[in-house]
Protein backbone atom coordinates (compact mmCIF):
# COMPACT_ATOMS: atom_id res chain seq x y z
CA UNK A 1 0.00 0.00 0.00
CA UNK A 2 1.42 3.63 -0.94
CA UNK A 3 2.24 5.78 1.80
CA UNK A 4 -0.59 8.45 2.29
CA UNK A 5 0.43 11.44 4.42
CA UNK A 6 -2.36 14.44 4.19
CA UNK A 7 -5.36 14.49 6.41
CA UNK A 8 -8.65 14.65 4.20
CA UNK A 9 -11.92 15.80 5.65
CA UNK A 10 -14.90 15.67 3.24
CA UNK A 11 -18.13 17.03 4.49
CA UNK A 12 -21.47 16.36 3.13
CA UNK A 13 -24.62 18.42 3.58
CA UNK A 14 -28.02 19.09 1.89
CA UNK A 15 -27.78 21.92 -0.69
CA UNK A 16 -31.42 23.29 0.44
CA UNK A 17 -31.22 22.77 3.88
CA UNK A 18 -27.65 22.52 5.02
CA UNK A 19 -28.14 20.10 7.31
CA UNK A 20 -25.39 16.70 7.25
CA UNK A 21 -26.11 13.82 5.19
CA UNK A 22 -24.76 10.80 6.70
CA UNK A 23 -24.52 7.44 5.14
CA UNK A 24 -23.39 8.91 1.80
CA UNK A 25 -20.80 7.28 -0.34
CA UNK A 26 -17.78 8.95 -0.91
CA UNK A 27 -14.94 7.71 -3.52
CA UNK A 28 -11.99 9.95 -3.82
CA UNK A 29 -9.60 8.85 -7.06
CA UNK A 30 -6.47 9.78 -8.18
CA UNK A 31 -6.06 11.36 -11.29
CA UNK A 32 -4.87 14.07 -13.70
CA UNK A 33 -8.33 15.78 -12.64
CA UNK A 34 -7.81 17.40 -16.54
CA UNK A 35 -8.39 14.11 -17.87
CA UNK A 36 -11.34 13.21 -16.31
CA UNK A 37 -14.68 13.79 -18.62
CA UNK A 38 -17.34 12.09 -16.84
CA UNK A 39 -18.97 8.60 -16.18
CA UNK A 40 -21.01 5.96 -18.66
CA UNK A 41 -23.76 4.00 -17.51
CA UNK A 42 -22.38 1.71 -15.31
CA UNK A 43 -20.91 4.19 -13.10
CA UNK A 44 -17.20 3.80 -14.41
CA UNK A 45 -15.32 7.07 -14.44
CA UNK A 46 -14.31 7.76 -17.92
CA UNK A 47 -10.72 9.20 -18.36
CA UNK A 48 -8.87 10.62 -21.54
CA UNK A 49 -5.20 8.72 -21.45
CA UNK A 50 -2.13 9.47 -24.08
CA UNK A 51 -1.21 6.20 -25.14
CA UNK A 52 1.59 6.14 -27.72
CA UNK A 53 0.84 9.48 -28.82
CA UNK A 54 -3.21 8.58 -29.00
CA UNK A 55 -6.00 9.67 -26.79
CA UNK A 56 -7.94 6.71 -25.89
CA UNK A 57 -10.77 6.82 -23.24
CA UNK A 58 -10.28 4.48 -20.08
CA UNK A 59 -13.23 3.31 -18.07
CA UNK A 60 -12.31 3.04 -14.41
CA UNK A 61 -14.60 1.18 -12.28
CA UNK A 62 -16.37 2.21 -9.32
CA UNK A 63 -14.34 -0.24 -6.57
CA UNK A 64 -10.67 1.63 -6.91
CA UNK A 65 -9.29 4.46 -5.24
CA UNK A 66 -10.41 5.09 -1.18
CA UNK A 67 -14.17 4.45 -0.80
CA UNK A 68 -16.19 5.05 2.56
CA UNK A 69 -19.10 6.51 4.04
CA UNK A 70 -19.85 9.16 5.69
CA UNK A 71 -20.76 9.46 9.81
CA UNK A 72 -23.55 10.96 11.53
CA UNK A 73 -22.36 14.18 10.73
CA UNK A 74 -21.94 13.97 7.40
CA UNK A 75 -18.25 13.46 7.52
CA UNK A 76 -15.33 11.07 5.92
CA UNK A 77 -11.97 11.33 7.02
CA UNK A 78 -8.32 9.41 4.90
CA UNK A 79 -5.00 10.26 4.51
CA UNK A 80 -4.06 10.55 0.91
CA UNK A 81 -0.86 11.41 -1.32
CA UNK A 82 -0.47 14.71 -2.68
CA UNK A 83 -2.20 14.91 -6.09
CA UNK A 84 -5.43 15.59 -7.90
CA UNK A 85 -8.81 13.89 -6.97
CA UNK A 86 -12.05 13.40 -8.09
CA UNK A 87 -14.04 13.11 -5.60
CA UNK A 88 -18.13 11.64 -5.17
CA UNK A 89 -20.18 11.71 -2.94
CA UNK A 90 -23.76 10.13 -3.52
CA UNK A 91 -26.70 8.98 -1.85
CA UNK A 92 -30.17 7.10 -2.57
CA UNK A 93 -32.62 9.79 -3.12
CA UNK A 94 -29.71 12.34 -4.00
CA UNK A 95 -28.03 13.91 -7.05
CA UNK A 96 -24.46 12.43 -7.10
CA UNK A 97 -22.09 15.13 -7.44
CA UNK A 98 -18.23 15.21 -8.10
CA UNK A 99 -15.99 17.80 -7.12
CA UNK A 100 -12.17 17.83 -8.83
CA UNK A 101 -9.36 18.92 -5.69
CA UNK A 102 -5.72 19.61 -5.77
CA UNK A 103 -4.30 17.87 -2.52
CA UNK A 104 -1.05 19.83 -2.03
CA UNK A 105 -0.60 20.68 1.95
CA UNK A 106 -1.92 18.83 5.46
CA UNK A 107 -5.49 19.29 6.57
CA UNK A 108 -7.44 19.69 3.56
CA UNK A 109 -11.46 19.67 4.34
CA UNK A 110 -13.81 19.39 1.07
CA UNK A 111 -17.45 20.66 1.75
CA UNK A 112 -19.47 18.66 -0.82
CA UNK A 113 -23.63 20.08 -1.13
CA UNK A 114 -25.61 16.99 -2.79
CA UNK A 115 -29.16 17.83 -4.10
CA UNK A 116 -32.49 15.48 -3.83
CA UNK A 117 -32.92 14.24 -6.88
CA UNK A 118 -35.79 15.19 -8.87
CA UNK A 119 -39.11 13.13 -8.02
CA UNK A 120 -41.13 11.80 -10.97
Amino acid sequence: MPDRDLDVKIVVTDKASGAPVSLAAVQLLNYDANNVIGRDEEGNMITIQNVDGQDIMKAVPPDKGINGETDSKGRFLTEVKPGNYVISASKKGYQTKQIRVQMSKPGNEVAIQIEKAPTA
